[in-house]
């Protein structure tokens, strides 16, 4: 397995999940930590839309 270098963007988005799952109850804290981790796997395959600015946000 190759060590990945981490992005910004990666670093923000486990920041808002972290502090997003201190706040919620688990099954909620749950859904954020697989969206951010498959956010990170669709920005890590190079999908061509994963570098728009609002890509998050859209899903």
């Amino acid at each position: 397995m190759a060590i990945k270098e981490e992005t910004e963007e990666s670093r923000r988005i486990r920041a808002v999940v972290v502090s997003m799952s201190k706040e919620n109850p688990r099954p909620h804290r749950m859904k954020l930590e697989v969206y951010g981790e498959v956010l990170l796997r669709i920005q890590d395959s190079n999908y061509e839309e994963a570098n728009f600015p609002d890509f998050d946000d859209q899903l």
